[in-house]
């Protein structure tokens, strides 16, 4: 993932660069341990800053708050957690008067893509 990641910044796509970062962190997530937990920890130093920046246009930017929150409080920084998810909230709610009042449940309830889970 580092060297996809390095193409996309070499490239001039800081933001899909972005959105690489978090996709290795959620990938970290399911490793067990220390090393795994310091490592998304210190991508997401990397990545936080950035993402009201731009991220691949596919990336929804809450998920991208909630995974650096995550990564934030499985390394024991709940502050810094906490915060990203505020930050994730305040991204909904900036939105949410510019969606359609059809689609509105959808957008702010949890999607769950996870085969025979509701969502």
């Amino acid at each position: 993932m580092h060297s996809v990641r390095r193409q996309y910044e070499a490239g001039g796509m800081a933001g899909t660069a972005r959105s690489a970062m978090l996709r290795e962190m959620d990938r970290l997530a399911e490793i067990e341990g220390d090393d795994a937990a310091a490592t998304a920890a210190a991508l997401a130093a990397q990545v936080r800053p950035g993402i009201d920046a731009g991220l691949h246009p596919w990336t929804y930017v809450p998920e991208a708050w909630l995974i650096v929150a995550g990564a934030c409080e499985r390394a024991g920084d709940g502050d810094n957690g906490r915060a990203c998810r505020a930050a994730g909230r305040r991204w909904i709610e900036r939105a949410l008067p510019h969606v359609g009042a059809e689609f509105r449940a959808a957008f702010v309830e949890p999607q769950c893509s996870e085969p025979g889970a509701a969502g």
